[in-house]
């Protein structure tokens, strides 16, 4: 019994000798040790890394194959049309992280970036889910977050980046574009593309939709009502469902920058005059002209002024 009690003394004074000790070498070892710092710097290229930040947050990573070589944000290029149609103005930019979770990247060794794959990185399930060749941007950004882009096959298609990703428009088409009248957002409008396949033409709501029949020619400029073609032996103004609304062919039909409800209008006999959409007649004069070089109209107020070679022809008093 005096030998328990002896044994149970002893533990019971080792433990109030060395716990303090313990916890005490636990604390000092922990206040000297150096957490472990990843990227201290918070840097977007890292130790054969991307890191992917919301101001101090680090939202995914991204491991290079190529991080001596070429692993960055992709870059859109600027592109050359060859169609008539009035497109949108494009330009060549390094892109950016798109919600916060998706990015298009470039992880080559090949010095012709051109020519590199485009990889579509999830950064919420860190892996690539999409494997591209080109993306189309313009100098304005498309509405709600749609994106223009070629597959491998070097067929255009439309993804959209809102709740997840999705394909809106598939990859079927030899060239998609849009316009360049601007919402009231800044941004352009990306409720209708105009998109051409096997040289037929034709214009699309943003989940694919048809939203006008297949033309033969070229559409040269649209807006939510009107469709203006070009054909070979001049320009034709339609309505969504191809009846011509203005009789015959004309030099020259396009909206006017000032004011989408006037289109300049150049007739066969090269007369020009600004036609109001919404009254429905022409609201000066014809004139005649060489082209539409010749031509500038200012809108102040009430007033349209018209301009021929720089000299006031006309100062219309406008609704």
């Amino acid at each position: 019994m005096k030998k328990n009690k002896l044994t149970l003394f002893l533990i019971v004074f080792l433990l109030v000798l060395f716990l303090p000790l313990s916890v005490f070498s636990f604390l000092l070892h922990k206040k000297y040790t150096a957490p472990v710092v990843i990227n201290p710097n918070k840097e977007f290229k890292y130790e054969n890394k991307l890191y992917f930040y919301r101001g101090q947050d680090l939202l995914g990573t991204y491991d290079c194959e190529n991080f001596n070589e070429f692993c960055d944000y992709a870059s859109s290029k600027e592109i050359e049309s060859s169609y008539a149609f009035k497109e949108a103005e494009s330009t060549s930019r390094r892109l950016s992280l798109i919600n916060n979770r998706f990015a298009f990247l470039i992880d080559s060794t090949t010095s012709k970036l051109n020519e590199a794959v485009l990889l579509l990185y999830d950064l919420s399930r860190s892996n690539v889910i999409g494997q591209y060749k080109e993306i189309k941007s313009y100098v304005n950004d498309l509405d709600k977050n749609y994106y223009i882009i070629k597959n491998e096959k070097d067929l255009w298609g439309v993804m959209s980046f809102y709740d997840g990703v999705s394909l809106a428009i598939p990859f079927n088409y030899d060239f998609i574009g849009v316009h360049s009248r601007l919402l009231d957002n800044g941004l352009l409008n990306s409720n209708a593309f105009v998109v051409m396949k096997n040289n037929q033409w034709q214009i699309l709501d943003s989940t694919g939709q048809e939203l006008s029949p297949l033309f033969q020619s070229e559409i040269y400029n649209y807006d939510n009502q009107y469709i203006i073609l070009n054909e070979t032996n001049g320009m034709k103004f339609v309505d969504y469902q191809g009846q011509n609304v203005f009789g015959g062919h004309y030099i020259y039909i396009d909206f006017t920058e000032e004011n989408p409800n006037y289109l300049h209008v150049i007739d066969q006999e090269n007369n020009y005059y600004v036609y109001d959409l919404k009254a429905k007649k022409a609201i000066t004069t014809p004139h005649y002209v060489s082209g539409i070089q010749d031509v500038q109209i200012v809108l102040e107020n009430d007033r349209l002024r018209l301009y021929i070679n720089d000299t006031l022809i006309e100062n219309v008093v406008v609704n």
